[in-house]
């Protein structure tokens, strides 16, 4: 696996024109500076900022053991908690308790006041009616972790404006055209109802290349991702994330086009994988 070190180019506070032209159209990711710096969010979200304004908030959190996708995926474990206690768990070393993919700014609308718009850069290739672009945004997802906490290497069936709040994050990113090197897609441990196509089983922290040889093909961007600052993951690239802090960060997912809206399932896991999945699993419920 071959790594550039912070090979992602920085651009201060373009135009959304830019940003377009530059980068979206193209399929290309970059690091935005000078937009979410200023929101209040990057100076008033702490650990007990949320323990002492939200801390009765229920809220379900991942158990990391293990960097390892096989063993993580198989053994996968949520804790239900509040938001109180969470913040009590972020110093616990073994095991590594995560508040991903949340919905925590639905839960607490007030947050909504400490964050800017970023309704600007979610741009289009053309311009569509305000209902359909409001159909093209997806709800903001909230990821608040300890250092160490990961996300599997995977891929998002959208376009991904990643705003880092609190500490620091550190990403390896792929092309779409390294998937047949990231040995995806993926269904060895999808389950009823979870279908892991989206992932692969490659550890990035701990590459193992007589598991997975190709992955010795596989050119990968290494970003490290600091407070105020935007990394634009375009749909379908491939990213790892770990926190080298204690860490808070939302992501902002958009189709940039209508056609990948209406075929986003499809996009991130092609038909024939999809289908392979499923019969795989009707074949496990049977045999049990």
């Amino acid at each position: 696996m071959q790594n550039a070190s912070d090979g992602i180019e920085r651009i201060d506070n373009p135009t959304p024109e830019e940003f377009y032209r530059e980068f979206v159209s193209k399929g290309r990711p970059v690091i935005l500076t000078g937009i979410a710096s200023t929101w209040p969010a990057c100076g008033r979200w702490t650990p007990r900022f949320f323990a002492d304004r939200f801390g009765d908030t229920p809220v379900q959190v991942e158990v990391q053991r293990s960097q390892d996708p096989m063993l993580h995926w198989g053994e996968k474990e949520v804790l239900q908690t509040t938001l109180a206690r969470y913040v009590e768990l972020l110093s616990s070393e073994s095991p590594k308790y995560y508040l991903n993919f949340a919905s925590v700014m639905a839960q607490l609308p007030e947050l909504h006041r400490d964050v800017g718009s970023l309704d600007a850069y979610q741009v289009h290739h053309r311009p569509y009616p305000e209902r359909v672009r409001r159909k093209l945004r997806l709800s903001p997802i909230f990821w608040f972790g300890p250092a160490g906490a990961f996300t599997s290497l995977h891929r998002d069936p959208s376009d991904n404006l990643l705003v880092q709040v609190l500490g620091r994050k550190r990403l390896t990113l792929f092309a779409p055209e390294d998937t047949p090197n990231l040995y995806a897609p993926w269904h060895e441990n999808c389950s009823s109802g979870r279908c892991l196509g989206g992932y692969s089983p490659v550890n990035v922290a701990q590459p193992d290349l007589e598991r997975f040889p190709r992955l010795s093909r596989a050119r990968g961007v290494d970003v490290l991702l600091g407070p105020g600052e935007i990394l634009f993951i375009p749909i379908h690239w491939w990213h790892y994330v770990s926190s080298v802090d204690v860490s808070i960060s939302v992501s902002y997912w958009w189709f940039h086009r209508l056609s990948q809206w209406h075929w986003s399932t499809a996009a991130w896991v092609p038909l024939r994988s999809t289908l392979e999945c499923q019969v795989r699993q009707w074949w496990r419920a049977r045999a049990a």
